[in-house]
């Protein structure tokens, strides 16, 4: 899994009323790139001057292609604040923090984690992009969806036993393909995630046999390859 910790802001405005705001990199995100692409996402069509954003008092300009506005960002060393105003009204202000990954995560802080093709801003290798009308929460995923991870991650399908989500090429059950804030794209960590799929009910004799034994973190990647292993049932 090809990964870049950089800034990629996903804004959407799902509400002109209300003017609900769901963004990612949530609040308080720890960047390790100065560079970020800003995208905005909207309901219904915008106009050039619905959104609006303040990048450390700065006002920047968005570009803007009908539901979808985008922005090239670089941050400053240290705390940058970022406002996003809708129609004029601030309606979320973002803090973000730019480090190198030597220095301690602060407190209420977390590291987001980007995938590097999302970042480069390669949507074109992954979506169908010329759609009509266009509509960022209905672009059509290449043909080549089942293996398009499989187009660039070909080494996770080497092994003689191949997890079966892996060799079918269908990995967003475990990682997402812009972002999140676990290592490795993953969606959830630990053994939460394999429970998702694998029926907890099934599996408990099993991992309370393991805890008497004295294993407490990540049971089943203790024993488990997630994508493949030459051995059985996918072990190390």
């Amino acid at each position: 899994m090809s990964l870049v910790v950089g800034t990629c802001l996903i804004v959407g405005v799902t509400d002109a009323l209300a003017q609900k705001i769901s963004y990612s990199p949530p609040d308080r995100s720890v960047i390790y790139s100065s560079d970020m692409q800003l995208v905005v996402t909207a309901d219904g069509k915008l106009n050039q001057n619905a959104i609006t954003i303040q990048v450390n008092q700065q006002k920047k300009e968005l570009s803007v292609v009908d539901n979808l506005a985008y922005l090239q960002l670089t941050l400053q060393d240290g705390t940058n604040k970022l406002v996003v105003s809708r129609d004029g009204e601030a309606a979320q202000e973002l803090t973000y923090i730019y480090q190198s990954p030597d220095k301690p995560v602060p407190p209420g802080f977390a590291v987001f984690y980007f995938h590097e093709a999302f970042v480069d801003g390669a949507c074109g290798d992954c979506h169908e992009m010329d759609v009509e009308p266009f509509d960022i929460n209905n672009l059509i995923i290449s043909e080549e969806a089942i293996s398009l991870c499989l187009e660039c991650h070909d080494d996770r399908i080497q092994a003689k036993y191949i997890h079966g989500p892996v060799g079918m090429g269908v990995c967003t059950p475990c990682h997402d393909p812009h972002g999140t804030t676990e290592e490795s794209l993953l969606k959830a960590t630990g053994n939460s995630l394999c429970f998702s799929c694998h029926e907890l009910e099934r599996i408990q004799p099993h991992l309370d046999k393991l805890r008497g034994e004295g294993t407490t973190s990540d049971l089943c990647l203790s024993c488990h390859d997630s994508h493949g292993t030459d051995k059985k049932y996918h072990l190390k």
